[in-house]
């Protein structure tokens, strides 16, 4: 517990790196309008649908990768998925809900990845918890909008899957003999 005091102590801290610069120059407004696009019908791989969202609200990186002609999405079509969610708000809501989601998500897999490994002290735990929020990559990608917090959430899942595998085929054994006497049975 106190190492988890130390990481909001250092969030807090650190807030003023975490917070993002205006919206028109981050990433941000590149993935709500993903979102926004799914939510509505539209396609990130149509070039005047980006157009016409850039009228909406003006950004740098849209405005220059437009110029440049090239695609603006370039991630596989099920990506975009992740940010229906905020898509679905209006976007001043939607762009800080997903800098507030990239935060919580970024943090607590740090705490998951961290915690799933057995440390000899609370010194040594504190030190591998405060390593992900100041790490220079981390703090980077969150303030510019970018989903590493994502990614970090999958390397999460994989180590909460390794803890879990052990004992999955136990769990799945009683699951389909508790069904099959159930059925057997009447």
């Amino acid at each position: 517990m106190r190492s988890l005091g130390f990481l909001a102590a250092c969030l807090i801290a650190e807030a003023g790196a975490l917070w993002p610069p205006s919206f028109h120059f981050t990433d941000h407004v590149i993935f709500w309008t993903v979102g926004h696009l799914y939510a509505t019908g539209g396609s990130p791989y149509d070039p005047a649908a980006w157009i016409a969202a850039q009228t909406y609200y003006q950004n740098v990186n849209i405005d220059l990768i437009i110029s440049l002609a090239v695609p603006l999405w370039p991630y596989p079509p099920w990506t975009g998925f992740l940010f229906v969610p905020f898509g679905m708000l209006p976007i001043d809501v939607g762009l800080w809900a997903l800098h507030l989601s990239y935060l919580v998500v970024g943090v607590s897999s740090a705490i998951v990845i961290a915690r799933s490994v057995p440390f000899r002290s609370w010194r040594s735990e504190t030190l591998a918890l405060l390593m992900v929020p100041t790490f220079h990559p981390f703090v980077y990608s969150e303030r510019i909008g970018h989903f590493d917090a994502y990614l970090l959430a999958g390397v999460a899942l994989v180590q909460i899957s390794h803890r879990w595998s052990r004992s999955l085929p136990s769990l799945c054994s009683r699951c389909f003999s508790g069904i099959d006497d159930g059925a057997t049975s009447s």
